[in-house]
C-alpha cells in the first residue's frame, strides 16, 4: 500500500539524546591518509546533521580539534581500549579514545610505524610526557613517537 511520505520524521533517541536519524558516523582511524583534515570533515557533517559522531583513538586529528568541528552540542562517542600505561589511560579517558582492528593488522594499515597518525598522542599531556621521558620529540621522531604510541594503544592485552 503506498504511503504519503512528504511529512515524514526520522528523528530517533539514542542513550538519552535526540538525534535526527537512526545513523551513526563510525570512520575508521587515521583519515588523513583520505584526506589532509583526517576526521574534521566527517565530524563537521556528522554535527551539522544532527547524527552522532564516534571517533577513533585511531584518530589523525587531536580529540579537541575534532569535537570544535563536530560542534558544541553535538552527541560523541569514543572506542576505548586501555593501554597498560594506567595514567596514560586516565588521560585519554579524560580527553577520548582507539580499537585493536584485526582487519587492520591482516592489511598492515600500520601508518603509525610510518610516522602518520599519531596526532592524538601528540596531543595528550601525559603521552607528551612519555615522549619527554625517553628523549623523543613528535617533531625530530616521528616515526619512533608513532610507534611508541601505537604501541601503548594496540597492545594486544
Amino acid at each position: 500500500m503506498l504511503v504519503d511520505t512528504n511529512a515524514r520524521d526520522t528523528t530517533t533517541e539514542l542513550f538519552g539524546h535526540k538525534i535526527s536519524a537512526p545513523i551513526c558516523f563510525a570512520p575508521v582511524g587515521i583519515n588523513k591518509i583520505y584526506h589532509p583534515l583526517g576526521e574534521l570533515n566527517s565530524a563537521k557533517v556528522a554535527g551539522e546533521l544532527g547524527l552522532p559522531y564516534c571517533l577513533s583513538t585511531a584518530a589523525s586529528q587531536s580529540i579537541e580539534d575534532v569535537a570544535e568541528a563536530n560542534g558544541a552540542n553535538a552527541v560523541r562517542f569514543f572506542q576505548l581500549y586501555s593501554p597498560p600505561d594506567e595514567e596514560l589511560m586516565e588521560s585519554i579517558l579524560q580527553r577520548a579514545i582507539l580499537g585493536w582492528r584485526h582487519g587492520d593488522v591482516a592489511a598492515s594499515n600500520y601508518a603509525f610505524y610510518k610516522g602518520i597518525g599519531a596526532e592524538l598522542g601528540w596531543s595528550d599531556p601525559v603521552f607528551q610526557k612519555r615522549m619527554k621521558e625517553r628523549g623523543l620529540s613528535k617533531e625530530k621522531n616521528p616515526v619512533e613517537t608513532g610507534q611508541l604510541w601505537i604501541d601503548q594503544v594496540w597492545h594486544g592485552q
